[in-house]
């Protein structure tokens, strides 16, 4: 299980849990303490509290607004309501059963809802509403709903995109964010504001972001003033406008905010005393510090976690997620004067301390000179050791994205290569974020070359300085990562034994052309405009260069992919087949963009191992699925 999803209502955290064994859902939980803080918290202890499931065993919390989701709940005046995956309402969870308060779209599942805010009475709910009518493109639009009769009312309307509606203390003004095409939001984003009035919206302001700026995180100061995060800089830094002007108010010379590949994400937060709580990220990693928006005053705050995320209001201080580099997960709640206390704690499974590889970063120069940043984790068993003489074989994680990062911190899926005698490395290629803009940017026009550059060098360093074993690398990568393993494994004298791509983009072209709204146009930036740059898509495009294929493959694939569609899985397995290269396709029937039910991740965990085992000459330890491959040299 995995906590995603932040919420506060009042003395109230609510957030999700995935769960892989009830089927890959998303469970909404609740936690309440009557008590408040006292001095003993200072030693941190966990609060007294339960955490409960808010919704039926089988209530799926998902939304679908972007595809990728989040946000999927929100309050209104004590009543939770939350989006069901399986037909998109939003359903009020105090009923038994669920109660819908949205309409039944024509279409199932047409009309999404995603970053809800609700007036403090319950009367007015503020969302963003993602509308599908037959073959015409998606509508984006901020709505507000009257909770009296169910009516629903179009406040922003007419741009490709609008996220994160913020209503202010107040609630007589609406914040929000919102671009068009080409631009993802973390090229352009615009800030707006207008009064609002229930049903409908004042004359709107433009206060910030676009023409190569993007402003990131949004939220009110208790007096009234807005505050948010902008890169005009090259980082995004906060910034404070008071009603008539705006002003920089600090410079960390690092990123306060994320891609906002999900709806939610937030990295500033009011608190009591008048100061923001902000997540820096700097070379990928977290850090909290406190900024006085009057006198751009900094304070550290020290915090056992390399990953911070979804930042809130609570009490007299801050709640948000939180990754410690070891992999276990929190809830936490910090508040000045105080030590921070995790309400709730997800440890990893099944692992002892001495099966934590600690992250190592490293940094290693591409042929042009350029730096790419990847954290390094080592093998790690407190039942095996090593010969000293034997140097590991490496998996080499690719990120999604491509505009994602990696944060140093254990996953369950590196633990598992890690405990099996591997040493993996995560790369942040260029194009990455948590490096400011100009190593975000690095990526315009050049995805399937910096990425691959920067993600074959990485593995070369580290066979050239003997940390690992250079005929035993592998490469890994799912969607983005998945095309960056298979433009490396269609590269000229890589150093890669073999790969895996799950739901990888094999054809940039077909994916520009049938993919989702969101990243409809994402390739513009990246790869370059249709049909102008169409040579580049092909030359690009794994698919279109088989030829140059010469190392096993793996192929793991969710049918319902709306993403990348399986017929990108299929065609490099037919062309991998043509030109008798080793490969196994293995498709998983009702997963999307992502696996999510147990038994399928234990199908794909065991298979990759297997097929490593396979081209590696090892046998791996247990009862693994009987992969085959099919091709020249398969057996």
């Amino acid at each position: 299980m995995l906590p995603a999803d932040l919420l506060v209502d009042g003395d109230r955290l609510l957030w999700t849990e995935s769960r892989p064994s009830e089927g890959g859902r998303q469970a909404l939980v609740g936690w309440r303490d009557d008590a408040p803080p006292v001095a003993s918290d200072r030693a941190g202890r966990q609060f007294d509290g339960d955490v409960v499931d808010l919704g039926p065993d089988d209530f799926n919390t998902r939304n679908r607004v972007h595809e990728y989701g989040g946000a999927p709940f929100l309050v209104a005046d004590g009543r939770v309501l939350a989006s069901r995956w399986d037909d998109q309402r939003l359903y009020d969870l105090a009923a038994r059963p669920p109660r819908p308060v949205t309409a039944a779209p024509a279409t199932p599942a047409g009309v999404r809802w995603a970053d809800g805010r609700s007036t403090a009475d319950g009367r007015w709910v503020v969302a963003v509403r993602e509308t599908h009518d037959d073959d015409a493109e998606a509508r984006n639009e901020i709505v507000a709903i009257d909770m009296a009769d169910g009516s629903e009312h179009v406040l922003v309307s007419g741009r490709d995109f609008v996220a994160a509606p913020r209503l202010d203390p107040d609630e007589d003004r609406l914040a929000w964010l919102a671009w068009d095409h080409p631009s993802m939001p973390w090229d352009d984003a615009e800030l707006w504001v207008a009064p609002f009035a229930g049903d409908r919206l004042g004359e709107a302001r433009h206060l910030a972001g676009g023409d190569g700026t993007s402003v990131c995180s949004v939220t009110w100061l208790p007096d009234g003033r807005l505050a948010f995060t902008e890169d005009s800089s090259g980082f995004w830094e906060l910034h404070v406008h008071d009603g008539t002007a705006t002003t920089r108010v600090s410079w960390f010379h690092a990123d306060c905010g994320t891609p906002a590949w999900q709806f939610g994400n937030q990295s500033i937060a009011p608190l009591p005393d008048g100061r923001l709580a902000c997540i820096v990220t700097e070379r990928a990693t977290h850090r909290l510090v406190l900024v006085d928006p009057d006198t751009s005053r900094v304070t550290e705050v020290s915090l056992p976690y390399g990953h911070l995320d979804r930042i809130q209001p609570f009490r007299d201080g801050v709640a948000f997620l939180a990754a410690e580099t070891t992999g276990d997960r929190s809830i936490v709640s910090w508040a000045p004067g105080y030590a921070a206390v995790e309400v709730a704690r997800y440890d990893l499974p099944g692992l002892r301390p001495a099966d934590r590889p600690v992250p190592e970063p490293i940094e290693v120069y591409s042929p042009d000179g350029a730096t790419t940043h990847a954290f390094l984790y080592r093998p790690t068993n407190a039942d095996v050791t090593a010969p000293e003489d034997e140097r590991p074989p490496l998996v080499v994680f690719t990120h999604g994205g491509p505009t994602g990062n990696v944060y140093p911190v254990l996953t369950p899926s590196i633990a598992y290569w890690t405990t099996r005698g591997f040493a993996v490395a995560d790369v942040n290629y260029r194009g990455s974020t948590g490096f400011g803009r100009a190593y975000r940017d690095a990526l315009r026009g050049r995805w399937g070359e910096l990425d691959v550059t920067d993600t074959i060098t990485v593995a070369q360093a580290l066979a050239d300085n003997d940390v690992v074993d250079g005929d035993r690398m592998a490469i890994r990568g799912g969607s983005a990562g998945g095309y960056t393993t298979l433009a490396v494994l269609t590269t000229p004298d890589h150093p890669f034994c073999c790969g895996t791509s799950f739901f990888g983009v094999a054809d940039l072209e077909l994916l520009a052309r049938h993919t989702h709204k969101f990243e409809s146009r994402y390739l513009d930036r990246v790869v370059g405009p249709l049909p102008e740059a169409r040579d580049v898509y092909v030359e690009r495009s794994p698919l279109h260069r088989t030829d140059q294929l010469s190392r096993p493959i793996l192929l793991l694939q969710g049918l319902e992919d709306e993403v990348v569609p399986p017929e990108q899985a299929a065609a490099m397995a037919a062309a991998a087949a043509e030109r008798g290269i080793p490969h196994a396709y293995i498709a998983f029937a009702g997963e999307q963009h992502g696996f999510r039910r147990a038994d399928n991740i234990v199908t794909w965990l065991e298979s990759e191992l297997a097929f490593y085992g396979r081209v590696m000459g090892f046998r791996p330890a247990g009862d693994l699925p009987d992969l085959e491959l099919v091709g020249a040299g398969a057996g």
